[in-house]
């Protein structure tokens, strides 16, 4: 009896064993992604009545993320139910398949092994409910149009000329594609099991699920002309070291949406890419909204009111209903792209400001504007008003002098009265007492001094306090701000020679950290630009053709098939040293 109760314990540990697989403990890390060992029907099969097929594989497998990862095309109404079965997966579909139709089922990274999430990337099951199987491919890449960075998780979308009540062009607006695809992290997409047709290809960042361009404020990408996939001249097996017919450790050449041109760069590419088809480069932006908007106001500070619109401010008028205007009592500075207003206030007692903002005869907004911020301590007993300090800041904000660079200080509102007869610059080795000052700007916001600028030299401003007021009545503490010029032996020089062979209207950037713009020039012809006083660090240059002449990058609009501005970057970064002065050439083409 005993006998029989021990084997019966050990038969049930085993059976349950053998029923719940788990991670094994200890050993070397399972780096390998699973092998598919078969597929139910044979993948690339056609004449497919089923309602659904299985993937077998040579270890237990899981699926993460599946309702994102799996496309497939052309798009079902309905998702497919996914299933784990012990080493398999099976997908069922709920929903009749069309007739005569080649289907194409890509996992992405959907399928991993439950030891280590090692996943068989790209893997794609394809059949056809018809005779034949189609077998044409189609690859490219989405990058963004400014930067051009790779873009991830964007949809790229093919339609046929197939509906008679719509146009193809307008496909995108108003159906769903006829085969999806969707970007890795490296931006790049492809079709597999696509028939002999020419497709019209969208890329798309689909804000809102519909598959279709319907939101203005979308990441839009598409090809100027239609385009033909083509057939790989390797057959589809399941094997994770040859899936689909793709090559390894082959260069990449991305030939231009618009031009049909390669792009300057080449890049290193995995077993993602075949090299035996064209890989597409699609050029991701947002389009310009034509309806003048406003985007945001704020109070940034104490009686500084800021209104931010999504386009230039042009015909645009913002009227306050509070208070009668009899006299000045702000003053509005519009900024450099004119899409941004602000308003520097006089303190008129009012907790809220009405405002009306029109555009010609059109009201776009009208406001409430609490001009306070809550009182975050409303127990605290004032026995006198608090003095308001003045705000300001140095000119140049690091202190540090360029050759021929005056100091100054810049304030946060308009000046009222400024009295600097107990003010005293210390000049290198002469002390000023009531040093000259200038109005920078009409506003009476900025002030400058005038000194003998000699290199790697200190300077120092002594401001007593109460010296300057503004019309707020804020005033100064005792200011010292301490300057010094810069050592030129501490800095670098940058030469770079531009031919432009491109005969194009040029806008040439030098930039840190590629977001980080420096300096931008005009350029219409060759010519030699020089670049003084730079730190020792890393520098980029960035150019944007500039198509329109208006001195700014401009993304397309797909309505009228105009692609964004072009843009290229230097073939590399340039290390500035101390002391060195460096020369580069580009050939802009």
């Amino acid at each position: 009896m005993l006998y029989r109760l021990v084997f019966y314990s050990i038969a049930t540990v085993l059976l349950f064993s053998c029923a719940h697989p788990v991670s094994p403990g200890g050993g070397a890390k399972d780096k390998d992604a699973p092998v598919v060992l078969g597929t139910s029907p044979e993948n690339g099969s056609a004449n497919f009545k089923k309602d659904r097929f299985t993937i077998d594989f040579d270890e237990f497998v899981e699926l993460q993320d599946a309702q994102n990862q799996i496309l497939i095309s052309p798009p079902l109404q309905n998702n497919p139910d996914y299933k784990i079965k012990g080493k398999s997966v099976q997908v069922k579909f709920n929903e009749a398949l069309k007739e005569n139709t080649t289907y194409s089922v890509y996992f992405g990274d959907a399928i991993v092994d439950i030891t280590e999430g090692n996943p068989i990337s790209n893997y794609t099951y394809i059949f056809s409910t018809g005779p034949f199987t189609d077998s044409l491919s189609l690859q490219g890449v989405v990058k963004d149009a400014f930067t051009l960075d790779p873009v991830s998780d964007c949809f790229v979308m093919l339609y046929k000329d197939d509906n008679d009540t719509i146009s193809l062009d307008s496909m995108p607006l108003l159906v769903r594609p006829y085969y999806l695809s969707k970007t890795d992290d490296l931006g790049r997409y492809r079709f597999s099991g696509l028939g002999y047709d020419k497709y019209l290809l969208f890329a798309i960042i689909d804000m809102n699920g519909s598959l279709s361009f319907d939101l203005p404020n979308e990441q839009i990408g598409f090809i100027d002309s239609l385009i033909s996939p083509t057939y790989i001249n390797k057959p589809i097996i399941d094997s994770t070291a040859a899936d689909s017919t793709f090559n390894d450790s082959t260069e990449l050449i991305v030939r231009d949406t618009a031009m049909g041109i390669q792009d300057s760069l080449v890049e290193k590419k995995d077993d993602f890419f075949s090299d035996e088809i064209i890989t597409y480069n699609t050029l991701l932006f947002t389009e310009k909204q034509k309806k003048l908007k406003l985007l945001s106001y704020k109070l940034i500070r104490d009686n500084t009111l800021q209104f931010i619109f999504n386009l230039p401010a042009k015909d645009v008028q913002i009227n306050q209903l509070s208070i009668a205007d009899r006299e000045q009592w702000y003053f509005s500075k519009v900024s450099k792209d004119n899409d941004t207003i602000t308003w520097f206030m006089k303190d008129m007692g009012l907790d809220t400001l009405n405002v009306l903002i029109r555009q010609d005869r059109d009201t776009l907004e009208l406001l409430e504007i609490r001009l306070e911020k809550p009182n975050v301590r409303p127990n605290r007993r004032k026995d006198k008003e608090e003095k308001k300090p003045l705000l300001f800041e140095p000119i140049p904000k690091n202190k540090k002098l360029l050759p021929g660079q005056n100091p100054g200080i810049r304030f946060f509102q308009p000046i009222d009265s400024i009295s600097l007869d107990s003010a005293v610059l210390i000049n290198v080795e002469d002390t000023i007492i009531n040093p000259e000052f200038v109005f920078m700007d009409s506003l009476k916001m900025s002030i400058g001094f005038k000194i003998n600028n000699i290199e790697d030299s200190r300077y120092k401003i002594l401001i007593p306090d109460s010296s300057i007021y503004d019309w707020n009545g804020s005033s100064n503490d005792e200011l010292k701000i301490n300057f010094s010029s810069i050592k030129l032996s501490e800095y670098g020089q940058l030469t770079m020679k531009i031919t432009n062979s491109a005969k194009q209207k040029l806008l040439i950037q030098l930039f840190i950290d590629k977001d980080k713009v420096l300096k931008q020039d005009a350029v219409d012809n060759d010519t030699v630009l020089i670049y003084k006083y730079l730190s020792p660090v890393k520098y980029g240059f960035k150019v944007i053709f500039d198509d329109n002449g208006n001195g700014k990058w401009d993304v397309g609009e797909y309505s009228t098939k105009q692609q964004a501005e072009r843009v290229e970057y230097f073939e590399k970064l340039i290390e500035v040293r101390a002391n060195w002065e460096i020369e580069e050439e580009w050939d802009i083409k």
